[in-house]
């Protein structure tokens, strides 16, 4: 038997790896995917008609404020780095894409936001950051001196 269109939509929203959630114009959460309720920590039951700030820390409702003004006006605003906040009060780093939804006569209806968690690339970040400190306390302590070079033997470092 064979997918309905209807199916086929189903099936490849609830696989997307990325929380998707729609917003209408008075910034109340219309829809949202499985990953989304995971990134949320709520069912979508309980997120419809809640208001997006719900899920936004407080300190960053202007800055959401002013991207949604963006959206509306540009149309999409891509790769914004944030914060969302989870229902037990949890912030986490996400990257934050968000588009416009027009009707058929041009007119506002809407915005959707996919955010991707970035946790981990925070994390793995602040490890390198750390070790580069690591090194360069060693590097520029040693009493020797420690020359570092390319492969055309330009010097890169010296201590």
């Amino acid at each position: 038997m064979k997918a309905t269109p209807e199916q086929r939509h189903t099936a490849v929203w609830a696989t997307i790896n990325d929380a998707v959630v729609a917003i209408d114009l008075d910034g109340r959460i219309v829809l949202l995917n499985p990953a989304a309720e995971k990134l949320l920590g709520c069912s979508e039951a309980d997120a419809m008609g809640s208001p997006v700030s719900r899920f936004c820390p407080e300190d960053r409702h202007a800055q959401q404020a002013e991207v949604t003004r963006r959206v509306l006006e540009m149309g999409s605003v891509l790769d914004v780095e944030d914060e969302c906040l989870t229902a037990d009060g949890c912030r986490v780093p996400v990257e934050i894409t968000l588009s416009r939804h027009d009707d058929e006569q041009g007119n506002h209806i809407g915005v959707t936001a996919v955010l991707r968690d970035i946790t981990e690339r925070k994390r793995a970040a602040e490890k390198l950051r750390e070790s580069e400190e690591r090194f360069r306390a060693a590097f520029d302590s040693a009493q020797d001196c420690v020359l570092i070079w390319d492969k055309d033997y330009n010097y890169l470092y010296a201590n």
